[in-house]
């Protein structure tokens, strides 16, 4: 099992929810961590002032497809974890394989 399908069990029916309220914000945890253990690119070359790929402002770094935290040079490409929030991230080129 992996966590995509580990998501899809613990997210609740609205049925569910309502037979059982003190379960609903103990699912939703678990379903936010599991969810950011799910791979994802970086956005790269990003700017935090304007919101857009533009690689000639100064305040250009790569930033993280969660909480749009900045990666910091130092971050970036060495950490498989946002060092903000601890979404996973995906540095692999498009034509790399795992």
């Amino acid at each position: 099992m992996d966590e995509q399908e580990a998501i899809e069990i613990l997210t609740l029916s609205d049925d569910a929810k309502e037979q059982w309220p003190m379960l609903a914000p103990v699912y939703e945890v678990a379903v936010k961590a599991l969810e950011k253990q799910i791979p994802k690119k970086p956005l790269l070359r990003f700017c935090g002032e304007c919101q857009r790929d533009c690689s000639n402002c100064e305040r250009y770094e790569d930033r993280c497809p969660n909480c749009n935290g900045g990666l910091y040079v130092e971050c970036s490409s060495n950490h498989q974890y946002c060092p903000n929030c601890g979404q996973r991230l995906d540095w692999r080129e498009e034509n790399e394989h795992e």
